[in-house]
């Protein structure tokens, strides 16, 4: 077939939208087995998740923040800044989570001296660990250091939508254990809180 110069052929190609939605019925009935055996070991995994993790308890508290000044007379100058509420909210979150509440609570339950009940994930977690120390990938940890981080890690603190008040949870094994923690965060909160505002 030869064409002439100057003459375009143009084909006009429409798409069969029946075809591909009954190649992709086929194509699930014919791995129906496999999809089913996918559906049945995804549940299968999932509730041996459910049934071997332990039970977690949380324990929460909720604190009332107020505006004040720190009790310093050079403070009070006519630039001097007054912190809007999300400035404050933000502030008093970094004050719970900080460090130095953080060691008054294991330093005050003396966390650090307590037996750990550990279960099978956390063994293979440690294991894993030294053999990383062994080789000098990983630098070995204090315990007090580790509850340290863990706990700051650990304790969740976000503000009450629409309100000056912060919220401060703690999940643990026990219920006892949630609300030690929980209470022992506030209290090393509100001392760090007076050691800041009140000098």
């Amino acid at each position: 077939l030869a064409l002439q110069e100057g003459v375009t052929v143009m084909a006009e190609v429409t798409p069969q939208r029946g075809s591909t939605v009954r190649d992709i019925l086929k194509f699930l009935f014919k791995r129906k087995g496999i999809l089913l055996g996918l559906f049945l070991l995804t549940t299968a995994l999932v509730a041996a998740g459910a049934y071997l993790l332990p039970p977690s308890y949380e324990a929460s508290s909720q604190v009332l923040v107020e505006r004040t000044t720190p009790n310093l007379p050079e403070l009070y100058t006519p630039n001097y800044h007054i912190m809007e509420l999300d400035e404050i909210i933000n502030s008093e979150i970094q004050i719970i989570t900080s460090r130095t509440v953080a060691e008054n609570v294991v330093d005050t339950l003396d966390l650090h001296h307590r037996a750990r009940v550990q279960d099978s994930l956390d063994e293979i977690v440690d294991r894993f660990k030294g053999r990383l120390c062994s080789i000098g990938l990983l630098y070995p940890v204090e315990p007090r250091e580790a509850i340290i981080a863990r706990l700051q890690n650990d304790i969740d603190v976000k503000p009450v939508p629409q309100s000056v008040i912060i919220q401060i949870a703690y999940a643990a094994e026990s219920p006892e254990e949630a609300a030690e923690i929980v209470n022992a965060v506030t209290d090393a909160y509100v001392a760090r809180r007076q050691d800041i505002y009140q000098g």
